[in-house]
């Protein structure tokens, strides 16, 4: 279940047994691994969401669609200053 906390009052608490923090490659996968284990998990991403049929499947493609600023990551040590 996807909850944003925008839609939330600031009075309203959630419990669980494992906090995630980020969603990012890590985070999305520790919760993958946990689902069906009986805990109660709750992923906490600052991002926002996007649906995957609005993300292009290709890297060019996709890279506008990323909360990554630009020009602050490097494929080959050429790129660097």
């Amino acid at each position: 279940m996807i909850v944003s906390a925008h839609a939330r009052s600031p009075d309203e608490m959630d419990s669980a047994d494992i906090c995630i923090v980020g969603a990012g490659a890590a985070g999305i996968t520790l919760a993958c691994e946990l689902d069906g284990s009986g805990l109660k998990i709750i992923v906490l991403e600052a991002g926002g969401l996007t649906r995957a049929a609005a993300v292009p499947y290709t890297e060019a493609r996709s890279a506008p669609h990323m909360p990554i600023t630009p020009g602050l990551q490097s494929d080959t040590p050429d790129d660097l200053p």
